[in-house]
């Protein structure tokens, strides 16, 4: 499976499989002179009613921007009058943005989407099986959500592109303008509060398994009906935003490190670490080859390992889910995922067939390190002395019900503010009022939990923003 998505991965660098319409080619306009110059002014301590103002006084452009390139055209080039904003870039393992090193704050607001949806009611049935294709849309509240993350020095959301229910993907396969119209509008209104985003291109594989009948793995296995349409998908979204100056960073997608076969095979995506990497470096080379200049991150979770594997096993794993992306992730929480000795052994033996080297640290094990930014530190080292890559922790969170003074998050944030590593982003903010129990307990509410609120405020204020947004 390896070789052949591999094999894949160097035809499509090459230009296989292209899009007949050149749909993914076509780039969106989709900010205005007015929503730039609110962006400028506005930085990480302006009150979140000054902003939502703002946002009032440039809506009426940046809607209209919006609008205008509803009707499928292609859109014309970026205007000279915004220039772009500095590209983040790894120099020696590192993030440089702007000529300096990059530092910053974010959550994962991973529902923001659906905030921005036009009004949209189809229920749709596919193999039997009817779906709710009901999106209202909230942009009112999906504006206060980007405006509190800014306002609390959240600069950085990370959010899904294509939501999980394939009710998302079936729109965009047959009322493509109404699924871009509410990405357009949320490329918009980032733009007017400077929030940046990591667009995350493949959550789930069930939406394209989904659409064509296939299963799970077959999103990921060359020569497949979703295979091809994933593929597709990817290129036209990252196409049309390429050139957005908020667009921070592409994900790959959700922890597709923990589908490696550990049940059912149509329920996971690989069969094999190997066909985890192929299909990493598969997907990464489709995004370079449509946007070169924005980097990608691997949207990897923690390892799952027995509790008490040892801190090599975890070096090993983290270091083959993350070799392909220009950005190593991790997924950090109190309670850790375990999986059976012989899944750990998988591990070790892909490593050592790879030749991969790793930094002598000790044999702590990993419920034995003294703290938590001792533990990223270890993985932050991995990846800049191994794949000489930055760190960056897409998720991490708890429950704060149980745990009000939110000692875990303080601990990631304190790792942050020593810089073992320079993106943090938080499991989540402002959750929606009809979220499960668990999804409430662990979101970071300015409303309903100020004291963590102003916990990344705090923090936030420790390694300021590098530098204001400008033209290059």
């Amino acid at each position: 499976m390896a070789t052949r998505i591999e094999t894949a991965a160097e035809e499509f660098g090459a230009g296989g499989e292209q899009e007949t319409t050149g749909a993914w080619r076509r780039r969106a306009v989709l900010w205005t002179a007015g929503a730039a110059a609110a962006t400028a002014w506005m930085g990480p301590g302006t009150p979140a009613a000054a902003r939502a103002h703002a946002g009032e006084a440039v809506a009426g452009q940046g809607d209209g921007a919006v609008a205008q390139r509803m009707d499928g055209a292609a859109p014309g080039p970026l205007p000279a009058a915004l220039g772009r904003a500095p590209r983040l870039v790894v120099q020696s393992g590192r993030l440089v943005w702007g000529g300096r090193p990059f530092a910053a704050l974010g959550a994962n607001v991973w529902q923001l989407q659906n905030y921005f949806a036009p009004g949209l009611v189809q229920p749709f049935t596919t193999a039997g099986t009817t779906w709710n294709g009901s999106f209202s849309g909230d942009p009112a509240r999906g504006e206060r959500i980007l405006a509190e993350a800014a306002a609390y020095g959240l600069r950085v959301i990370r959010f899904i592109s294509m939501g999980w229910n394939p009710a998302w993907l079936h729109y965009w396969l047959t009322q493509p303008q109404l699924f871009w119209r509410g990405h357009d509008a949320l490329m918009a209104a980032a733009g007017r509060y400077g929030v940046y985003l990591v667009p995350s291109l493949v959550w789930h594989a069930m939406p394209f398994a989904v659409a064509t009948g296939e299963s799970n793995a077959a999103v990921f296995t060359p020569g497949t009906q979703a295979h091809a349409l994933m593929l597709r998908y990817v290129r036209e979204y990252v196409g049309r935003y390429r050139s957005h100056p908020n667009v921070l960073m592409w994900e790959l997608g959700n922890e597709w490190n923990l589908m490696v076969a550990r049940g059912p095979r149509n329920k996971w995506y690989f069969d094999t670490v190997g066909g985890l990497r192929g299909a990493m470096r598969a997907v990464t080379a489709v995004i370079k080859a449509v946007d070169p200049d924005h980097l990608v991150e691997s949207g990897m979770a923690m390892p799952a390992v027995d509790q008490g594997a040892d801190l090599a096993a975890q070096q090993q794993a983290f270091a083959l889910a993350n070799q392909y992306a220009d950005v190593a992730c991790l997924h950090v929480y109190p309670q850790y995922e375990s999986i059976s000795p012989a899944q750990a052994a998988i591990y070790k033996a892909a490593a050592a067939q790879m030749h991969i080297p790793l930094p002598s640290l000790g044999g702590a094990s990993v419920m034995g390190m003294a703290s938590v930014p001792a533990y990223l530190r270890a993985m932050a080292v991995t990846a800049r002395t191994v794949l000489r890559k930055p760190l960056i922790v897409g998720e991490f969170g708890q429950d704060y019900v149980r745990h009000p003074h939110a000692g875990f998050v303080r601990d990631v944030l304190q790792g942050w503010a020593e810089g073992v590593f320079p993106l943090a982003l938080v499991w989540s903010w402002m959750a929606a009022p009809s979220s499960n129990a668990s999804g409430l307990a662990s979101s970071v509410d300015p409303t309903t939990r100020p004291y963590v609120a102003n916990l990344f405020r705090q923090f936030a204020r420790r390694r300021p923003w590098p530098s204001p947004p400008g033209t290059r």
